[in-house]
């Protein structure tokens, strides 16, 4: 299995089904070099999390939190109206993260 790492900062607070299965989305940002003698470029990626993870990533992750994330790429493939409406999406599956600091004023 391949893994990858991306740091950044938490753009929105996590949202979470809430549900059993649950499945938490959050958005990591962070600006990279767009090379010589252009501006920095802006890089956001949209994680996502299951079961218990995402839970513990719901209650502890807030917006302008810094993390480092391993995750994965998944595909998954949908279906929709039988054959007629098909695709495929990317998913940024969370494997592991690390909290490393918190903006300021927040719990």
């Amino acid at each position: 299995m391949q893994s990858n790492i991306f740091a950044g900062r938490v753009a929105a607070d996590p949202e979470t089904n809430g549900q059993e299965n649950s499945v938490t989305r959050l958005t990591l940002m962070t600006n990279e070099y767009a090379g010589e003698g252009k501006d920095e470029r802006t890089v956001s990626i949209p994680f996502t999390a299951f079961g218990k993870r995402g839970e513990v990533i719901a209650n502890n992750v807030r917006k302008g939190d810094q993390l480092i994330v391993t995750y994965r790429i998944e595909n998954n493939r949908w279906q929709k109206d039988g054959l007629i409406n098909t695709g495929t999406t990317s998913l940024f599956r969370i494997l592991n993260l690390e909290q490393l600091g918190r903006q300021r004023g927040k719990r």
